[in-house]
């Protein structure tokens, strides 16, 4: 594989009548120029320059350069203090490519002689310089890589402060590779603004231009007092931090810790400088050497909020394409920090992890979920995802707090309208369900038989409303004949079902496989005249004809007393039929002393005062009160003779007819429509007779 290359423009400054430029290939502005001019020249007056010179680096941004410069003692010159600087000029473009800055050490030449700089063979126009892998920084001694960590500390740890570092003498080499390593472990916009200088003993910096770092030979005299505003490297004792570890980690095994790619790739927008340093150090921990956790992604975001400054950066996309992957770990700033930021995202991670993380989001907090989802884009994807994905128990604890929003809930999860726990939920909520469950097809009479068996009473007017009275009375009527539930449980439906009188003797009237314990219940909750009968047969009628006499018999008691009340009133146009499908029964109950309370309820206003007949017995007085209907009404004649359970009870309503103004013409009617049938006995006949006879 090829490797990269990049090209170097140089210059070399040196004594020839003053200190000036001997040659140029590098397009400098005029400030520039003026700038390498003076960074060139010897650092500071008097300083004692060892053999190999020292290292200057600055930017030349209106040229668009980081300039190398390593200055060398001239002391072949006759100037006193004049020196050889040759320079390196790197575009800023090439900033990043330059992977380890040492290997720039290779390129300096010192001119030699006056005419040095004119007859240097490295005069050519650029260089070309082979990126190569990381070397490692080895320290020799335990002493070297403690001045390495203050020197870090230093740095990093007070990141707004120009800082100071002393060395030995003998020590220029080492400090030369330590502070091109720590440059190189940089992002390339923290390059372009480090300045740095290896040896001096004055300070460098002007009222505009700030020096980051400076070394001083620790045989100077007085360097606090010409450093007055400086942090001094060696006066941190202490220097255990776990990203101090973590530099000097990187330093001493470059092509392994992977810290220098992920710092070229988080602090690439960064415009917080050195302050930016220690928050991705930590940030890169996090995401490779600690064990995952809450803690862990809340650290990790709250380093990228604070290197972030709250706006979009490539660190947190970084931390956030990392992180979505622990959404359920992450606290409720970081969680927000996460949504707010979700363009920043990588996408197939997002498609990958959307579900967990809105999950995560509901738990937190459901209304923001739903925020999400108002917001459309990405965050609607998440809302979806995770909607569809939430425990149905959490989502109908959750929905109650999110209002409109639950109407979208329901769309995306219907299954919750079918689950008996929705309505017994916030009645709020619950009226949202019936509503979005009525509108959906599919789901409605699932979701009706659901709500009906939840009893839940305070829903059952908005059910009503919701899917129309004839869809519920239809699930009533289905859950009667099915003894899926018992009666009683349905009682407050039936009651208000009763407020539709029209829909109720449709169902009456076209509903198969009603039992007459269903048809009882039916008839506890409305009233014997509720039901219209204004043209055709009485519902009642048609219901009861279609039902088997099993039933229990107290229910088929009540049954009957409420047909036999109904014939009584004013709204049956079927009141023989409800008489012959009612009286035996009844009567039969009453004789035995069986008729419920409510039964008789139904009926003792109805029939005649108990004066000349026994008060307490109810049979007497309901054969009476059927002897008044016929005779009255003059219902069929034929009908009137089978009346009764036996001939007892026949003679029963016989006597009772023949007291009724008009009952004896009634019976002359009875007895006519005997000679011409051959259906009734002749007991009945002789029972008949008896009465007339009696008159005369």
């Amino acid at each position: 594989m090829t490797r990269q290359q990049i090209v170097i423009r140089q210059a070399v400054h040196g004594y020839v009548e003053g200190h000036r430029e001997l040659w140029n290939s590098a397009q400098l502005t005029q400030r520039d120029s003026k700038a390498v001019l003076i960074s060139s020249d010897t650092s500071s007056s008097g300083l004692p320059i060892g053999e190999g010179g020292y290292l200057t680096g600055y930017p030349l941004p209106e040229s668009g350069y980081y300039a190398f410069a390593r200055t060398w003692p001239a002391p072949e010159m006759q100037r006193p203090g004049a020196v050889w600087t040759h320079t390196l000029f790197i575009e800023f473009a090439d900033v990043a490519k330059l992977r380890d800055a040492t290997t720039l050490l290779t390129l300096f030449r010192r001119p030699e002689g006056v005419q040095g700089a004119k007859s240097e063979p490295s005069r050519e126009g650029a260089l070309e310089l082979t990126i190569t892998d990381l070397e490692p920084l080895n320290f020799a001694i335990e002493s070297d890589e403690y001045w390495y960590r203050q020197l870090l500390f230093a740095l990093y740890g007070a990141p707004d402060a120009k800082v100071i570092a002393v060395c030995g003498s003998d020590d220029a080499a080492r400090v030369e590779r330590n502070v091109l390593t720590l440059w190189s472990q940089q992002w390339p916009r923290l390059r372009r603004g480090f300045r740095f200088c290896t040896l001096t003993t004055a300070d460098r910096s002007t009222p505009k231009i700030a020096f980051d770092l400076q070394v001083v030979p620790e045989s100077e005299r007085g360097i606090r007092s010409k450093f007055p505003s400086a942090t001094f490297a060696q006066d941190a004792t202490v220097v255990a931090a776990d990203w101090l570890d973590h530099l000097v980690l990187d330093s001493k095994h470059p092509r392994t810790s992977g810290l220098r790619d992920f710092l070229q790739q988080a602090g690439a927008d960064l415009t917080t400088g050195r302050r930016a340093f220690v928050p991705l150090t930590r940030l890169h921990m996090a995401l490779t050497i600690r064990p995952s956790g809450r803690n862990t992604w809340n650290e990790a975001l709250s380093l990228v909020r604070e290197v972030s400054s709250g706006e979009p950066s490539t660190a947190a996309q970084l931390m956030l394409t990392a992180a979505i992957g622990s959404a359920s770990d992450l606290d409720a700033s970081s969680l927000e920090f996460l949504l707010s930021n979700l363009a920043l995202v990588d996408h197939q991670q997002l498609v990958e992890n959307a579900r967990a993380l809105g999950v995560a989001v509901w738990r937190f907090a459901p209304i923001r979920l739903a925020q999400l989802w108002e917001s459309g884009g990405r965050g609607r994807d998440v809302a979806s995802s995770g909607l569809n994905a939430v425990e149905l128990d959490l989502l109908l604890e959750g929905l109650p707090l999110t209002g409109e929003f639950a109407d979208t809930a329901f769309d995306l999860r219907p299954e919750l309208l079918t689950n008996a726990a929705t309505w017994r939920a916030d009645p709020a909520l619950a009226t949202r369900a019936i509503r979005a469950a009525a509108r959906n097809v599919e789901i409605a009479p699932r979701a009706l038989d659901q709500l009906i068996a939840s009893q839940s009473t305070a829903l059952i007017p908005i059910a009503f409303e919701a899917f129309g009275n004839e869809n519920v009375w239809r699930k009533l009527a289905t859950a009667l004949t099915s003894r899926e539930q018992p009666a009683p449980a349905l009682q407050d439906w039936l009651q208000a079902g009763t407020k539709y009188p029209g829909t109720v003797a449709q169902v009456l009237a076209t509903t198969r496989g009603l039992d007459r314990s269903a048809l009882a219940a039916i008839a506890r909750a409305s009233h014997p005249d509720l039901v219209p009968n204004d043209f055709g047969d009485d519902p009642w009628v048609i219901a009861a004809q279609l039902t088997d006499t099993g039933a229990i018999p107290e229910d088929d008691a009540y049954l009957c007393s409420f047909l036999l009340a109904r014939a009584f009133g004013p709204r049956s146009r079927n009141i023989v039929a409800l008489v012959a499908l009612a009286l035996n029964t009844v009567s039969a109950a009453a004789a035995a002393n069986l008729l419920s309370q409510s039964a008789w309820q139904l009926l003792v206003h109805q029939l005649p005062e108990a004066h000349d007949l026994q008060s307490w017995d109810r049979c007497q007085r309901l054969l009476a009160g059927i002897a008044q209907l016929y005779v009255r009404k003059g219902l069929s004649v034929a009908s009137f003779g089978r009346l009764g359970r036996d001939d007892s009870d026949f003679a029963c309503i016989v006597s009772a007819a023949s007291k009724v103004w008009g009952g004896r013409g009634y019976l002359r009617d009875v007895r006519q429509a005997f000679k011409t049938s051959h259906d009734f006995s002749s007991q009945r006949r002789r029972i008949i007779e008896d009465a007339i006879g009696s008159w005369f």
